[in-house]
Order: C-alpha cells, then structure tokens, then sequence
C-alpha cells in the first residue's frame, strides 16, 4: 500500500516546464447507474507516453484564456466533449511529471447527455474507459512505486471501453502522473462531499 506521506509532496514546479491542464471527467448516469470517471488509452503512435492512461487534456496554449480553458478545449479535440456539457467543481494542486509538463488538473460534471456522446479523435486517442466512481473511491488499492527518484502510485481498474460497439469490460493497469493524481484527489476528497455534486 502506499502512504499519503510518499506522494503528499512531489518535486517543486520548474521554471522549464511547460503548462498543461487536465480534465477529470465525471459522468451522471441514470439513477440505478453509478456516476463514471472518464480516462483515455493515448495513441500508441504519440511521442509522450504512448498507449498509457491518461486524463484528457494537453498543452497550453497562447490563444487558451486559462488552464481552464486548455482542460476543457483539449477534452473537446481529443474525445468530443463539449464545454458546453462541463461544471468545473474543483481545481486540484499542480503535478509535475517527469517528461517536462506541469500539469494542473480540473474536475467536471457532466450532467446531461450520456458517455455516448464521447467521441476520440483516433491521432491521438486509441480507447475511451470508463471507470466505475464509487469503485474507485471504495475498493481501489493504490500501491507504491519508486521511479526516477520518485515516488508514484499505481492501480489496477476495472473500466468499460465505450468507443466500441459493445462494452468490454477488462482490467487496465494505471500508474505514473495518472494514478497519483487520482490517488491524491481520492484521498483528499470525502465520498460524502462529492455525492451532493452528483445528484442528477
């Protein structure tokens, strides 16, 4: 198991990282349905972590107003997701990851429309997962990993790929920035408080 102490506090932001933003995005389902994590397979022809598990998002751009901004219009090119669907709830603290990118991520609810209306963009999307919530809070382990001088979490999820015209239902394994952001959100988040947020 890993310890909150392990990756309470990560190496601090350097001056040559470049900006980028992530979305956390949550999706309502209907009542009998639990609420779902979205993540992406990135595309195995990428040059940063290719076929890993991330968070949408991306680079900041110039033209972006915020980080904000850049979650939200990078969660649009890669998997379709309107702005337009989007309440951003919380703004978690920055991590930096070792191939140079200090990334700020967001946390949205989605609460009209179904992950049907998700759709990747295959350059740079291999698979859209979706992640039971209240397995993620409840039951997932996060363990330790040591790397590059660095601690980080790593887990095993169970999550539905639903761009394919069934569901699939499989084990992916998730670590790096992905798993300790999610680590350090779950551990910093009480189910309760985020409930009140998913009442359709």
């Amino acid at each position: 198991m890993i310890s909150p102490s392990d990756v309470a506090s990560q190496q601090p932001t350097s001056a040559n990282s470049q900006k980028a933003a992530v979305l956390l995005p949550i999706f309502l389902s209907a009542a009998d349905q639990p609420a779902e994590l979205i993540l992406i397979q990135r595309a195995k022809t990428l040059s940063y972590h290719p076929g890993q598990l991330a968070f949408p998002g991306g680079k900041h751009e110039n033209s972006d107003r915020d980080l904000a901004h850049t979650a939200l219009r990078e969660s649009e090119e890669e998997i379709g997701l309107s702005a337009d669907y989007v309440t951003l709830i919380n703004q978690l603290p920055e991590y930096e990851t070792v191939s140079g990118f200090c990334l700020t991520p967001f946390v949205g609810i989605i609460k009209h429309g179904n992950t049907q209306i998700l759709r990747r963009d295959p350059k740079e999307v291999d698979s859209i997962l979706a992640i039971s919530l209240p397995f993620l809070f409840e039951h997932a382990v996060f363990e330790q990993q040591f790397l590059h001088d660095r601690h980080y979490a790593q887990l095993t999820l169970q999550g539905r790929i639903i761009n394919k015209r069934i569901d699939v239902i499989d084990n992916w394994h998730c670590w790096g920035a992905t798993a300790t952001i999610l680590y350090q959100w779950v551990q910093n988040t009480r189910w309760t408080d985020l409930s009140s947020f998913l009442r359709p």
